[in-house]
């Protein structure tokens, strides 16, 4: 496969990828903290009206995500590599962030863990995913 097709392809994996984690983590994360996250975090159906701010940002993650990966590649074995890749974005994105919204908005310690946790995870099998489609 050219160059092209791997990263159209590796963009629009990412771009599925991101929606798909972050859908999910975010149901993990209101069924793990119940009433706590009922405060802080709209209901889906409240979210309808905000979906055009979705698009584009999951959009803007996926090529930013696919660039930065492509930069910075080696050699070697694609596990290793995406896993390294998605805990170092997950440390310096995407807990930091969580760290930050813990410190400004009224949100308890354990709904900010959680969804930390979720979003670290994530990106890190983001990261797999995408050493892998570029090995």
């Amino acid at each position: 496969m050219d160059t092209t097709r791997k990263v159209v392809l590796s963009v629009v994996s990412m771009f599925a990828m991101s929606i798909t984690l972050g859908l999910l983590g975010r149901a993990l994360f209101l069924h793990a903290n119940g009433d706590a996250a009922i405060d802080v975090a709209r209901s889906l159906l409240q979210q309808l009206p905000y979906v055009q701010y979705l698009v584009p940002a999951h959009l803007l993650i996926a090529v930013g995500f696919v660039w930065v990966y492509l930069k910075q590649r080696e050699d070697g074995p694609f596990f290793g590599q995406g896993l390294r890749y998605g805990a170092v974005v997950a440390a310096f994105m995407m807990v930091p962030i969580f760290m930050v919204h813990n410190a400004v908005q009224p949100v308890p310690t354990t709904l900010v863990a959680t969804h930390a946790l979720c979003e670290g995870i994530g990106v890190t099998l983001m990261g797999v995913v995408v050493a892998w489609l570029n090995a």
